[in-house]
């Protein structure tokens, strides 16, 4: 790649690619996948749309593309500064269900006899509920629906799966994680052996 600034096609080649980039960096930063918010990659990005702002681009079809991704930043920006403010005020709806569900699981906890049967099934437990809200916080983030998706819909998905996986496996237990796959989110299973 050149220099920024030269080539109009090429920028808004590297322009388009870095806004998909950012907002899949956003996405996991919203998740909790991401440790800190990716301010580098939309400083790029904003470096190069406000070099290409103050310059005359007089290829329509190159300024059009450019007004498109413009625009597509600026929607993008002003959900993502939302967001923040929500994570900052603490309304951030999906922090809220993990808190929500972290509560619950402090409190099975604290009532759970000291069996380590019981111990072994409230971990199983705890893991299958963190499975299912980071499935669900995973889908919304890469843009799926969870409508009619509830986590006891989910947990019975997972259930059935499991048994019918221990039986064809022949294995001792079933583990699920989640993958995003071509940007939509995969619960990926991992047969446990003794």
């Amino acid at each position: 790649m050149g220099e920024i600034g030269i080539n109009i096609d090429e920028d808004l080649h590297v322009l388009d690619i870095k806004i998909k980039a950012l907002r899949r960096d956003y996405e996991h930063y919203f998740c909790g996948h991401r440790p800190r918010e990716p301010q580098q990659g939309r400083q790029e990005v904003e470096r190069i749309l406000r070099l290409w702002s103050n310059k005359h681009i007089q290829n329509t079809a190159a300024r059009f593309q450019f007004n498109n991704l413009n625009a597509r930043f600026f929607s993008f920006r002003q959900q993502w500064d939302r967001t923040l403010r929500e994570m900052e005020n603490g309304t951030y709806k999906r922090h809220l269900f993990k808190a929500d569900l972290h509560d619950r699981e402090r409190e099975e906890r604290a009532g759970a006899a000291a069996d380590p049967r019981t111990n072994h099934a409230a971990d199983r437990s705890k893991a299958e509920k963190e499975t299912i809200a980071s499935y669900l916080d995973t889908r919304m983030a890469c843009g799926e629906s969870v409508k009619g998706l509830s986590e006891t819909k989910v947990k019975a998905f997972l259930e059935k799966q499991r048994n019918s996986l221990k039986e064809k496996l022949k294995c001792k237990d079933v583990d699920f994680r989640v993958e995003v796959v071509n940007g939509k989110a995969k619960l990926k299973a991992t047969p446990v052996r003794d």
